[in-house]
């Protein structure tokens, strides 16, 4: 995924940050998980034209608090 990928997520503060707008979005109720990325890449303008990055921090936030 190359430089701006570890630019996201080389450092532990970026993860964080995507979690905690995740955990506000999933406590919420609004919008529904499904619409997560979406969600998370308004959020974080970033991630706007890398999906696949979205997509990444999504599904490990879901690991981590569903596992």
């Amino acid at each position: 995924m190359g430089y701006c990928f570890t630019l996201l997520f080389g450092r532990n503060v970026y993860m964080k940050n995507f979690f905690d707008a995740l955990d506000r979005l999933y406590e919420s109720g609004q919008p529904s998980m499904s619409e997560a990325i979406s969600a998370l890449q308004r959020e974080f303008p970033e991630l706007s034209s890398h999906e696949g990055y979205a997509k990444y921090a999504v599904a490990s936030w879901m690991h981590k608090y569903w596992n």
